[in-house]
C-alpha cells in the first residue's frame, strides 16, 4: 500500500510541475489547459507507461487519443493568440 501511495504523490507532483507555467497565464487558456491534462492524464501514456505529462503531450503517435490532439492542438492556438498582437487588440477567443 506504501507505494501506491508513493505513485499518487509522484502524479501529484508532476500535474503541479506541469501546471507551473500556467500560474501566470490569462484566464483565456486556463480551460483548454485543464482539459488538456485531464485527457492526458485518462490516456495510455500516462496511464499504462508512466510518462511524464509534458512529454505525452508532445506525442504524435496513437498513445493518446485523437481528442487529446484536437485540445494541444487548440490550446497552442490560444497560446498563440495571446502573444500576436492583432489578436491582443481584439481579445483572445476564450474558451
Amino acid at each position: 500500500m506504501g507505494t501506491k501511495y508513493k505513485s499518487d504523490a509522484n502524479k501529484k507532483r508532476e500535474i503541479n510541475k506541469f501546471f507551473r507555467g500556467f500560474r501566470k497565464m490569462a484566464k483565456s487558456c486556463k480551460g483548454l489547459a485543464t482539459e488538456l491534462v485531464k485527457c492526458l492524464s485518462e490516456s495510455d501514456c500516462v496511464k499504462v507507461e508512466n510518462r511524464p505529462y509534458r512529454e505525452c503531450a508532445k506525442e504524435k503517435s496513437p498513445q493518446i487519443s485523437s481528442e487529446c490532439v484536437g485540445l494541444r492542438e487548440t490550446y497552442f492556438n490560444c497560446k498563440r493568440g495571446q502573444v500576436d498582437m492583432r489578436a491582443r487588440i481584439r481579445g483572445n477567443k476564450g474558451y
